[in-house]
């Protein structure tokens, strides 16, 4: 599995010019807002709030191309939707390695 859809980006970049900076700089912040909401999210027990945190995530990742943070995402998401913290508390441990995999790999780096 490829963490960034390259075509994707590209094809950003021609549309988008320079915004395409700005996007991928808000994308950036939201990333650390959803993962702070994500943890504590779990550890409240909540797991609606987990699954909506991992929803709007897989969402922001699909739309820049973070394609192996989208795919992390939706497993926390299903997990969560099926009720099942102990998968989505594993989802969440293995985030942070894919999370700076996939921020490095973004242009602008991490």
């Amino acid at each position: 599995m490829s963490l960034i859809d390259h075509a994707l980006l590209d094809e950003l970049a021609e549309l988008l010019g320079p915004q395409l900076s700005a996007i991928l700089a808000t994308y950036r912040t939201q990333v650390a807002t959803y993962q702070a909401e994500l943890s504590q999210a779990l550890d409240a027990g909540d797991l609606e709030a987990v699954r909506r945190a991992a929803h709007g995530l897989k969402g922001a990742s699909a739309s820049v191309g973070a394609t192996a943070l989208h795919d992390a995402m939706q497993h926390i998401e299903h997990a969560a939707r099926d009720g099942d913290a102990a998968r989505a508390r594993e989802g969440l441990a293995a985030l942070p390695a894919v999370l700076e995999a996939t921020l490095a790999a973004l242009p602008g780096g991490a």
